[in-house]
């Protein structure tokens, strides 16, 4: 049994997967997100801390800067298209990717792959990368 509690808050989210699409998913049963590019993906995962506070995600402010930057872009995009705005991402990063966007974006939604069920197509509208 793990104590880590991001852990077993991630293994109930896959368990609520059907809710959890069937929250942000449209009538044709599409969910419309921003990617993560795997290299920044893993950036982001090296640069995931511990502390005796918990885990966060401590990226370099050039990186931190230039990521933000570019979700407020896509968050401009949801807002155009009438869209809730949400972001895919691993399961060991998605926690950590909420925190980080939480106060500049309240309303993101951050959704990992194992969340999706198969009855759901996902189209992204950008990829949130190293170069911006």
């Amino acid at each position: 049994v793990s104590r880590d509690t991001n852990l077993l808050y991630e293994h109930v989210r896959q368990a609520l997967a059907r809710q959890i699409c069937s929250q942000y998913a449209n009538a044709d049963h599409e969910l419309v997100v921003f990617t993560i590019d795997p290299p920044l993906e893993e950036i982001m995962v090296h640069a995931i801390n511990q502390s005796d506070y918990g885990a966060f995600l401590a990226l370099e402010p050039r990186v931190g800067e230039s990521v933000l930057n570019q979700i407020g872009n896509f968050m401009t995009f949801f807002r155009d298209m009438d869209r809730l705005p949400v972001a895919i991402c691993s399961p060991r990063l998605r926690v950590h990717l909420k925190q980080f966007t939480e106060r500049s974006f309240p309303n993101l939604a951050v959704v990992s792959y194992n969340e999706v069920i198969p009855q759901i197509q996902v189209k992204s509208i950008g990829v949130l990368s190293q170069d911006g």
